[in-house]
């Protein structure tokens, strides 16, 4: 019995269809804090089938997190459910205490746009606009200036002589560096990257994994990663595997 896929898709096209991290080694936790992130007895299902099963963690401020396991394990469904865009069957998802359950659409869509940034396997940019109105989308739902923000992280990144390019103008590490500054563009408390490097070079996929790495430490932001590349999930500060719907360290 197949199950529905979840992708970019409905909900996160509707936040933008009106425009159309421990870390390693763990430099920004801070233990004695709550946790950012709080997951009490998640599970999913897609009618009898069961996806994930009672699923419980705790990640703290800039801590750095990897799901790895097999296609079809629960990774990217459980990084949905982080991300508001799926909900649990059962189970609660807390984010700075809130209860992510209680909130409507309208206001999980603000979640996602205030706290939440997402880098997924395609970088999903708009192919009319450069560089620079691609990373600033987000911010136009809440109509706040980050231009001086977005300058500075593309200069970072290695793409300040990027601004007015198209997506079609750049390389594929090129474009997947443009989509991890969108993703930072409204200094989120949480990166979620599914298969960050998954279409990519073997060369370009090392910058994006370098990259996320620094940013993480750097910004001192959340990042939990879904990948089947090993070498990334090493990188990270905690890995977990996802074995028949439950997580195992």
């Amino acid at each position: 019995m197949s199950r529905p896929g979840i992708s970019l898709g409905n909900n996160l096209k509707a936040d933008i269809a009106p425009f159309t991290t421990a870390c390693v080694p763990g430099t920004f936790t801070a233990m004695a804090e709550a946790p950012i992130l709080r997951l009490v007895g998640v599970s999913k299902s897609y009618d009898t089938v069961a996806v994930l099963r009672n699923v419980n963690l705790d990640l703290h401020r800039g801590e750095s997190l990897a799901f790895v396991g097999p296609s079809g394990s629960g990774k990217s469904t459980l990084l949905n459910i982080i991300g508001t865009l799926d909900r649990p069957s059962s189970g609660q998802v807390f984010l700075d205490d809130k209860d992510l359950s209680q909130l409507d659409d309208p206001k999980l869509a603000q979640v996602r746009n205030r706290h939440i940034g997402f880098v997924f396997q395609s970088h999903h940019l708009l192919p009319h606009c450069n560089v620079l109105e691609n990373v600033l989308v987000p911010t136009l739902v809440n109509k706040t200036d980050q231009t001086e923000r977005a300058h500075k992280l593309l200069g970072r990144v290695g793409l300040g002589d990027r601004l007015t390019h198209r997506p079609g103008q750049l390389s594929g590490g090129e474009r997947q560096r443009v989509a991890v500054v969108r993703a930072l563009i409204n200094e989120p408390k949480l990166l979620l990257a599914d298969e960050p490097t998954g279409s990519l070079d073997r060369a370009s996929a090392a910058e994006v994994a370098e990259l996320l790495v620094e940013l993480n430490r750097e910004q001192g932001v959340t990042l939990i990663v879904v990948t089947h590349a090993l070498d990334l999930a090493q990188r990270m500060g905690r890995r977990f595997e996802i074995r028949r719907g439950e997580l195992v360290p």
